[in-house]
């Protein structure tokens, strides 16, 4: 797991890009970075709000908002 490599390094911000689920285990190592999220985009210009996620400011649309967003901003 990355998670397992990360315990072995010494960093302050990361840089991640995956499945959420190994993403949200990452952010729980280190919150300070930016996490690049993947959504499933109808329209691909923020009409449809279909790929609308929530954030700690509010829903965020990964396609006009995103798709990286930096740690403190997520909601998990």
């Amino acid at each position: 797991l990355v998670t397992d490599l990360m315990a072995a390094l010494d960093y302050d911000y990361v840089f991640a890009c995956g499945p959420e689920p190994m993403m949200r285990a990452v952010h729980a190592l280190c919150p300070r970075g930016q996490f690049s999220f993947e959504g499933r985009m109808a329209c691909g210009f923020g009409a449809c709000m279909g790929c609308s996620r929530e954030t700690n400011f509010g829903s965020k649309r990964v396609c006009v908002d995103g798709p990286v967003f930096a740690g403190e901003e997520i909601a998990w």
